[in-house]
């Protein structure tokens, strides 16, 4: 994901979630397909239970999906 400079505080109940890798996607930080002009694909992250996330908006993140701070820098 790229051009955000905050990340998302999300709640996710238990399931298959796809982030968006190319920064393109109209629905951030989820993927909607818009990376099939790109060499890049989504990442899948999978929930076993309810969670709340902090997931970055910035694309620099060593942690991806998740933030690691990289946006402060």
């Amino acid at each position: 994901m790229k051009n955000e400079k905050k990340p998302y505080l999300l709640t996710l109940e238990a399931g298959e979630y796809y982030f968006c890798p190319c920064g393109k996607s109209n629905n951030k930080p989820f993927c909607d397909g818009s990376h099939r002009m790109t060499t890049l694909t989504p990442f899948t992250l999978q929930l076993s239970e309810k969670k709340q996330l902090t997931i970055c908006g910035c694309g620099k993140s060593k942690n991806f999906p998740c933030c690691d701070g990289a946006h402060l820098e």
